[in-house]
């Protein structure tokens, strides 16, 4: 795994889906995954080395991302699933992807925690000013 790139850590309030990626194509494109670093908690163990679809239906659907698992950790009542990304151009769109998310989890503690009820402009116009600058690169 390399140690230029920060991680990334999905907010435990947006749901992911993961799916193990099977398709015989996709096992045989496997290259060494180096690029971005995402983590997450996720119920059950997935081994390192396993490619990975992942995709966040409430921010975007349709995007898909691949990635390969580089590193697991027991946490709490499952497991911290960490994953890197085969190219720059994956890596990129999932930091942005993740932007979005931890957006929409500012949004959500802002209602929760202050009772203030902020748009998804406003809440990205807060989150862009208190912490773009801190977010990791890819």
């Amino acid at each position: 795994m390399s140690t230029a790139y920060d991680m990334i850590r999905h907010p435990v309030d947006i749901p992911l889906e993961v799916k193990a990626v099977l398709a015989a194509d996709d096992q045989a494109d496997r290259k060494q995954a180096v690029c971005g670093q995402l983590s997450f908690h996720f119920p059950m163990m997935i081994a390192v080395g396993v490619l990975l679809s992942i995709c966040i239906p409430s921010i975007n659907a349709q995007e898909k991302l691949k990635g390969q698992v580089t590193s697991i950790s027991q946490s709490g009542h499952g497991f911290m699933i960490a994953m890197s990304f085969q190219s720059e151009t994956e890596a990129f769109r999932m930091r942005m992807l993740e932007q979005l998310c931890q957006i929409e989890d500012y949004r959500q503690h802002a209602l929760d925690h202050e009772g203030r009820q902020l748009n998804q402009e406003q809440a990205a116009l807060e989150w862009i000013d208190h912490y773009a600058a801190t977010f990791p690169v890819v």
